[in-house]
Formats: structure tokens, sequence, C-alpha cells
């Protein structure tokens, strides 16, 4: 199996969603947030706003340089 790499020049959410290794990846993400009871799924107060939110993907790779693992993180956008 070829590995799924991403390039910086094109829409990286829609290359990663045609590659399972990612979409597992960002499955594995989701439940963590989960499990680790630091999300919590509430109604929006009636004139707030949701914060935005994006995918942080990364090849872990190994102490020889050999590819590790997918893994992929759902980071709050900043705002000033």
């Amino acid at each position: 199996m070829a590995p799924c790499l991403l390039s910086r020049n094109l829409d990286v959410i829609k290359q990663a969603k045609g590659c399972e290794e990612w979409e597992q990846a960002m499955q594995q993400g989701i439940e963590a947030l989960e499990n680790n009871n630091t999300q919590e799924v509430v109604d929006l107060p009636k004139g707030n706003k949701t914060i935005g939110s994006k995918w942080v993907y990364k090849v872990k790779l190994k102490a020889d340089d050999s590819m590790d693992k997918y893994k992929a993180h759902l980071a709050s956008k900043g705002y000033n």
C-alpha cells in the first residue's frame, strides 16, 4: 500500500478524506477528545458565535526515519 501524502498546495482536508489512513487518524483524534473529556456537546446560546477549528496532520516517524503512523488532531483557531 502506498502512503497517502498531503500536498501543501491543494485543499488538504479533501486529500485527507480520500485516504483511509488519514480518515482513521481523524477518527482516533475525535475518540481521544471524547475519552479525555476535553469536549462537550452543548447548545450554542443565542447571540453567541462558534469558534473555528481545523485539522492538523502529521506523519509520525520512527527513530530510523521510517513511517510509524498517521496522526491528526482537531485544533481550535485562535483569535486576537
